[in-house]
């Protein structure tokens, strides 16, 4: 299964990636650093902690292996897509936001494919989307499409 990435992505990607393995290499020199932090089972958090940094990293390398470089040339201005900037108008105004990848932290401007605001991917200029968040439904029309 690919998973598509700004090539700004891919590299957040592997930035996030080296540091959780400064994190594991960490942990593995200095499991009593967990134990100052006032828990006698210091041994049991550090195991803890290593799974999980341990499986972010199997995450991050299976995004990475899967990785499917959107570019600039590939963004039509025509549909949101991924890459692109779109200008969309919500009832209290307009806001700019950037479409990016999966692996994209959630920032402001940005939406990754997993937000609810990711239902306007592959609507046209124009479009009213309805979409939920907090329980609540709510809408928005996309206002302009750029690169």
């Amino acid at each position: 299964m690919s998973c598509k990435l700004t090539a700004e992505g891919l590299e957040r990607l592997k930035e996030k990636k080296k540091e959780l393995r400064r994190k594991r290499k960490e942990l593995n020199q200095n499991p009593e650093r967990i134990k100052s932090h006032g828990t006698n089972n210091g041994h049991i958090l550090s195991a803890t902690e290593r799974s999980r940094i341990d499986q972010r990293i199997r995450d991050i390398d299976r995004m990475i292996n899967n990785a499917e470089i959107v570019s600039e040339d590939e963004i039509d201005e025509e549909v949101v897509s991924i890459g692109c900037k779109v200008k969309l108008c919500f009832a209290s105004g307009y806001e700019d936001i950037y479409v990016v990848g999966v692996s994209d932290p959630h920032r402001s401007n940005k939406i990754s494919l997993e937000a609810p605001l990711a239902c306007i991917v592959g609507k046209k200029k124009g479009d009213i989307v309805t979409f939920k968040v907090d329980k609540r439904e709510r809408e928005v029309k996309i206002a302009n499409i750029t690169k």
